[in-house]
């Protein structure tokens, strides 16, 4: 109980901490009638009732007297800020919350409790109750609370609220569904409004696809009636599914997909009359949405984590490398800099928005605050070949070589057919990861992420030089894809430039200096796994197949036997066995009348042991092992 109490009391104070800021500035409130008004900033927003500062000192104003739009004007912050307050006390314990969802379960009750009107904490109950437990009644409930909330805020802030997280919840009541024997439902829950989109997330296109397969294989529990198939049929035959980039293992996903809360820009949007943008931003567990100056972060105790660069490929959005921008506790915060011909440094603001969940790509993508004026980098679809020219553009050793874009030249050493790899003779350097690999036209061929020194030849031996490593442009485009279906790729230029030079002068605009910062509560530099893990003398070739990747992609498998629901012990198969006993009725003479000679008689209980199950009613499970499907 004390331990209890003191979650509680931890989780209040820091609940208190986190309460989003509201706007400061004055509004002109007016009642329904339009008769009374008054200019006051926003405070307090209470259950039904808000408090305004006026000229005239605080003042109480009843939600249900005010006009329209100032009523949903509140209703729409009251969203914005029960949204954060949530967000901000869910999203430290993300990381620990992949490797053991039910160890943070029982703080994320907590925390639903003190904020059960946004989404984060019930979509993470539910799947900690699901994947982890086999618990899908559970999982259902909280599922749906999660649904619910998200449909409050739709009647308020339009469809495209959390558009993205009603889909992922969707998808993990229909896995709920197929695991729990009512696979019709599970179908409806799949088909959902997936009709409408452009195309399937990939893990309701795979979960529909393994229902079709499963359905009537005894060892899943999985029965569509010819209504339930038809509902999948139809839709993955009318949309076209999504590329995961690898492999995955042969059982149902869970998707814990977020979408970020709405920003107070976007809350002005919808003030002015203007229809809200969707956000289009995936939760990936990466802090720093906050972009802050060197002085401010050294200032409250931050030290540098790591240096990287950056490139643009649309006028908002910058590829760099995920080894770049993230740590194991994702505690980082980020500056990033445009340094000009004159060395002027202008700090750029924005929020990463989407990496990759394959570990040998090592790729991250940020969305800036706004177009900074450099011109996109056009992206070279073609594999290029050996020997062809190439640059590497960046800021390697920006403390030492100050923070100048240098050019590194080579060529292509060697091209790697088993993983999405260059070898370029040019010279890498802490701060090159992240940087344009382009060719003697402009264009980008790869991304720049790493040094080693192993080159495996055709025949099997290996020769040790430094090469540097290069992720290809395919997988950045896939990757570009996969976060804007209608992502515009720039034509390719067809003009070789003279010089190296002319190269660095006409792209340096485009190549920005990225820096991540390490919270001083962060005493040692704790790596989550990247692409380096690869580089190794022996890299592990089943490195994409782990659970560990697909938890990376917010991917949780679910294998736990659908006949015992995990206990790896099933019930007697015979109806009438009752604890290991049979139950029978016998009819047993009770008196005979003495004048008449009539015979009476009684039914007697009795009970025998079951055949079945030999006396014992929980039978170690066939088809199952541990409680999880034998593949």
């Amino acid at each position: 109980m004390r331990l209890q109490y003191l979650l509680c009391l931890l989780l209040f104070v820091f609940s208190s901490q986190v309460s989003a800021q509201l706007p400061k500035t004055e509004r002109e409130w007016s009642d329904k009638s339009g008769k009374f008004k008054t200019t006051g900033v926003l405070q307090q927003i209470q259950k039904r009732h808000i408090v305004l500062k006026t000229a005239n000192g605080m003042k109480n104003v009843p939600i249900a007297k005010l006009a329209d739009a100032d009523r949903k004007h509140v209703k729409a912050l009251a969203i914005f800020q029960r949204e954060q307050q949530q967000y901000k006390l869910v999203a430290p314990h993300l990381e620990r919350y992949r490797e053991s969802p039910t160890a943070v379960l029982e703080i994320l009750l907590q925390i639903h409790e003190m904020h059960p009107d946004a989404p984060y904490a019930s979509a993470m109950i539910g799947l900690a109750y699901a994947s982890g437990k086999s618990d899908y009644k559970n999982g259902v409930k909280y599922f749906k609370l999660a649904e619910k909330s998200i449909k409050a805020g739709q009647e308020v802030l339009g469809t495209s609220f959390h558009k993205m997280t009603a889909a992922a919840v969707r998808n993990n009541i229909a896995v709920c569904a197929f695991k729990s024997g009512a696979a019709d439902k599970g179908a409806s829950f799949l088909a959902g409004k997936a009709g409408e989109l452009d195309s399937i997330p990939f893990c309701t296109y795979h979960n529909a696809t393994l229902a079709l397969d499963l359905a009537g294989d005894v060892r899943h529990g999985i029965s569509l009636t010819k209504a339930g198939r038809k509902k999948i049929v139809s839709i993955l035959a009318t949309t076209p599914p999504e590329n995961p980039g690898f492999e995955v293992p042969r059982l149902f996903l869970y998707l814990l997909e977020w979408d970020l809360p709405y920003s107070l820009d976007q809350i002005q949007q919808l003030e002015n009359g203007e229809a809200l943008l969707a956000t289009g931003e995936k939760f990936t567990a990466l802090s720093g949405s906050v972009f802050q100056t060197e002085k401010q972060l050294r200032d409250k105790g931050y030290t540098e984590h790591l240096q990287g660069t950056g490139f643009l490929v649309s006028p908002r959005l910058l590829v760099t490398n995920r080894h770049v921008i993230e740590s194991k506790t994702n505690n980082l915060s980020y500056t990033i800099v445009q340094v000009t011909d004159d060395g002027k440094r202008t700090l750029v603001g924005g929020s990463i928005v989407k990496r990759s969940p394959v570990l040998e790509e090592d790729l991250a993508l940020i969305k800036l605050d706004k177009p900074i004026g450099g011109r996109p980098l056009p992206i070279y679809s073609e594999e290029v070949v050996e020997d062809e020219e190439v640059t590497v553009l960046g800021f390697p050793r920006a403390f030492e070589k100050g923070e100048h874009i240098l050019a590194s030249g080579g060529s292509v050493r060697s091209i790697d057919n088993e993983r999405p790899w260059y070898y370029v003779s040019a010279q890498l350097e802490n701060g090159n990861s992240g940087g344009p690999c382009v060719d003697r036209y402009g264009n980008v061929v790869g991304v720049a992420f790493a040094v080693t020194n192993l080159e495996k030849l055709s025949s099997g031996a290996r020769m040790y030089h430094d090469r540097g490593v290069v992720v290809k442009a395919q997988p950045l485009i896939e990757f570009l894809k996969a976060y804007d279906s209608e992502f515009n790729f720039l034509t390719p230029l067809e003009e070789a430039l003279p010089s190296r030079q002319i190269l660095t002068a006409n792209v340096r605009d485009s190549v920005l200096l990225v820096k991540s910062w390490k919270s001083p509560t962060e005493r040692f530099e704790n790596r989550s796994r990247s692409a380096y893990d690869v580089l190794r003398p022996e890299p592990r070739r089943d490195i994409i197949k782990e659970f560990a990747t697909l938890k990376e992609n917010r991917l949780y498998p679910d294998d736990w036997c659908p006949h015992c629901n995990g206990t790896a012990v099933c019930r007697c198969t015979n109806q009438f066995c009752k604890r290991g006993q049979v139950q029978d009725r016998k009819q047993v003479l009770a008196r005979i009348d003495p004048n008449t000679g009539k015979k009476f008689y009684r039914w007697v209980r009795s009970y025998e042991r079951c055949s079945t199950c030999g006396g014992d009613d929980a039978i170690r499970c066939r088809v199952c092992r541990n409680g999880k499907i034998r593949e």
